[in-house]
């Protein structure tokens, strides 16, 4: 069994100037939780960005999310003032 998991897909972003990495899922399992897990894919993601010229890595936490969220500023992410939208089809 794998210990996790992360999928971050790139785009364009006018914003940042270049293309962005958007975080689509990062999932630790149950079991291996608070060991550091997230914290090393996300090193491993930012290393690899930076090597292939990513301008920026944007992600999303859903509120409550306390281990997320404290984990976050710790490696430099910044919160940002938005809402998501979404329209299903």
């Amino acid at each position: 069994m794998a210990a996790g998991i992360l999928l971050a897909n790139p785009l364009v972003s006018v914003e940042k100037g270049g293309i962005a990495l958007w975080i689509e899922e990062l999932y630790v399992a149950p079991p291996h939780r608070r060991k550091g897990v997230a914290r090393a894919l996300l090193e491993f993601v930012r290393g690899e960005a930076r090597n292939h010229g990513i301008r920026a890595i944007d992600l999303e936490v859903v509120r409550g999310q306390a281990a997320a969220e404290a984990l976050y500023p710790k490696l430099g992410y910044k919160a940002l003032d938005r809402r998501r939208f979404t329209l299903d089809l």
